[in-house]
C-alpha cells in the first residue's frame, strides 16, 4: 500500500517540477547548443590555419546560452538554458545581472562583446582600488577588483545578444563563448560572429518551442 501511494506522488512531484513541454524545450536548447558548438570548433580551426595563430583546444573551448529571467522585486538576471564545455571552472558565485562581465555588457548595449579575463585581471592588479573604482567599464566590464579574481580562469568570454524579432526586437538573452586567454583575434572574426547571431535566433526558436 506505502508503495502504491508513494509512488505516484512521486511521479506527480516530478511531472509539477519538469513538466514534459519543459523538458522537450530544454532538449532542443541543448540540440542547437551541441550543432552550434561543433561549428564553432571547425570555425576556430579554420580561423587559426588562417591566421597562423594557435589552435584552440576544444577541452578549453565552450557554448552557452542564456536568458533574461525577470524576478519579483530584485533585478533581473542573466540564467544558463543551456551549454557545452568539458572543462568547467570554479563557480563564482556571481549574479551575472545587465553591466556586470561580458554577458552583462553584451546585454547593456545590447550588441557584441569580448573579453579576456584574465588579461584584465593581471591589469586590476597594477590599478589601486580608487583608480579602479573610476575606470572605464571597458576594463571593469562593471566587476569589483575580488568578482574578476573569481573570473579570470574563464579566459576570453565573447557574447552575442539574443533578440525576440516579433515583439519590437527586445532583448531576451544571449548566447556566449569561452576560450582559453590569448584567444581573443580566433573569436572576434565575422565568420564567428555570424554563427553566434544565427545561434542566437536559433536558441530562441528552440525556447519557445513546444514540439520535440
Amino acid at each position: 500500500l506505502a508503495v502504491n501511494v508513494f509512488l505516484p506522488a512521486v511521479a506527480k512531484a516530478w511531472l509539477e517540477a519538469f513538466p514534459p513541454t519543459a523538458m522537450l524545450r530544454n532538449r532542443q536548447l541543448q540540440k542547437v547548443v551541441n550543432a552550434g558548438f561543433l561549428e564553432l570548433w571547425k570555425l576556430t580551426k579554420e580561423n587559426t590555419k588562417e591566421s597562423g595563430l594557435p589552435e584552440i583546444d576544444i577541452k578549453y573551448l565552450g557554448l552557452h546560452a542564456y536568458r533574461i529571467r525577470r524576478r519579483f522585486c530584485r533585478r533581473a538576471m542573466l540564467e544558463r538554458v543551456a551549454d557545452l564545455r568539458f572543462r568547467i571552472p570554479s563557480p563564482t558565485g556571481i549574479t551575472w545581472v545587465k553591466g556586470k562581465g561580458v554577458i552583462g555588457m553584451c546585454w547593456k548595449h545590447e550588441q557584441f562583446a569580448i573579453g579576456d579575463t584574465k588579461k584584465v585581471y593581471e591589469q586590476a592588479k597594477a590599478i589601486s582600488a580608487d583608480g579602479w573604482a573610476k575606470a572605464d567599464e571597458k576594463i571593469t566590464f562593471g566587476l569589483t577588483r575580488r568578482q574578476f579574481e573569481r573570473t579570470k580562469d574563464y579566459g576570453v568570454v565573447a557574447a552575442q545578444p539574443m533578440f525576440d524579432w516579433k515583439n519590437a526586437r527586445s532583448i531576451v538573452g544571449c548566447v556566449a563563448i569561452t576560450a582559453p586567454s590569448g584567444s581573443e583575434a580566433q573569436l572576434d572574426s565575422k565568420s564567428v560572429k555570424e554563427l553566434l547571431v544565427d545561434l542566437s535566433d536559433l536558441v530562441w526558436s528552440a525556447w519557445n518551442s513546444r514540439e520535440s
